[in-house]
Parts: structure tokens; C-alpha cells; sequence
């Protein structure tokens, strides 16, 4: 299996799992904690970030791009089924807590900032990955230039 290939399955992968967690995290955003949820969302940004920095850099922000895509999209149909649910269970047991309009706002402008943080994320990594392997090319090219030196 390509690169590619292997990138896409894994964005493929996140983005049918963040489909199912995000619904979820809204309801918990708007219900339990505005900013343990927030805290969660930037984590898993970075995790999925960190996923993804082992591609190259083509293959790479075309799977970033798709798991993005995925999540939102399919999020958005399972937050149709989940929120019905969500608010029937939480009414029967507690009060159902409903975000106001700016909140939702805030809400989806965090999930935004953190689907652009694993591009950060990614950015950031494969630089420090392509530096790292950069200089340890150039210290096996010292040794080999030291080794020769001391033959002649």
C-alpha cells in the first residue's frame, strides 16, 4: 500500500470516529463543561496532527483535508439523530441545558480553530522531523569526512 493510500485510510479513519465523537462533545459542551470539552477537541487535534506527520507533505494535507471533511459532514447528519436523543434522555433524568446562539457560534469556531491546529500541528512536526533527519545526515557525512581525513 502507497503512502497515499495509507494516509487517506488513516484520514478516512479519523474523520468516521470525529463524525461520531463530535455530536457527542457538543452535547457534553453544552451540558457538562464549556471548557474541559474545548480542552478535548484541541487535544485530539493533536493527536490526529501528530497522526498524520509521518506522510509526505502531499499526501498529507489531502488527508487532512478529508478527515476534515469527513467529520463535519457526517458529523453534522449523526448530530441530527444524536441531538433528539440527547435532549429526551437529559430532559427524563436532568435538565437539558440548550446553547445560546453566540455559544453555538463559539462552539463551531473552536472546532474550525482546531481542524486548522493539525495543520499546524502537521506543519510543525514534519519540519522538526525533516531538520532532525537533515542532521543526522550531515553527521554521518562528518564521521565519513573524519574517518577519510585520518587515512591519508
Amino acid at each position: 500500500m502507497s503512502d497515499f493510500q495509507k494516509s487517506v485510510k488513516r484520514a478516512l479513519i479519523f474523520g468516521f470516529c470525529g463524525a461520531v465523537i463530535l455530536p457527542i462533545i457538543h452535547e457534553c459542551y453544552a451540558n457538562i463543561s464549556k471548557s474541559f470539552f474545548t480542552v478535548i477537541i484541541y487535544i485530539m487535534a493533536v493527536i490526529c496532527g501528530g497522526m498524520f506527520s509521518k506522510f509526505e507533505v502531499k499526501s498529507a494535507l489531502v488527508s487532512i483535508t478529508a478527515f476534515a471533511s469527513v467529520c463535519a459532514a457526517l458529523g453534522i447528519c449523526i448530530y441530527v439523530v444524536v441531538h433528539p436523543l440527547a435532549v429526551s434522555f437529559l430532559s427524563r433524568v436532568s435538565k437539558y441545558f440548550s446553547l445560546r446562539y453566540i455559544d453555538n457560534v463559539y462552539y463551531y469556531a473552536k472546532l474550525i480553530a482546531a481542524f486548522a491546529l493539525v495543520y499546524l500541528v502537521y506543519g510543525v512536526l514534519h519540519l522538526v522531523f525533516t531538520m532532525a533527519a537533515k542532521t543526522k545526515a550531515s553527521q554521518e557525512k562528518v564521521k565519513t569526512y573524519i574517518d577519510n581525513a585520518f587515512d591519508d
